[in-house]
């Protein structure tokens, strides 16, 4: 699950993952993620990855109880 969600994060968001998320975190289900220029995430890709945009710049995915070790493997990417 969490290498298909970042796999296709990566690929149909056009998002960079260094150069593009400012920040993440994450809390009992979902990860959370902060982009740093809204224009870049395709809308229609987000939508069917199932991530929700709260905010301009925020979005969320529903991972379920092992947010965690998605949250890892993405902080990994972000260093």
């Amino acid at each position: 699950m969490k290498q298909q969600f970042i796999g296709l994060f990566h690929c149909k968001c056009s998002t960079s993952w260094r150069r593009d998320i400012v920040s993440a975190s994450y809390c009992t289900t979902r990860l959370r993620f902060e982009v740093k220029d809204y224009r870049q995430v395709n809308e229609q890709a987000v939508k069917a990855a199932g991530i929700i945009r709260p905010g301009k710049n925020a979005c969320q995915v529903i991972v379920g109880t092992n947010v965690k070790s998605v949250y890892d493997e993405l902080d990994k990417l972000l260093k």
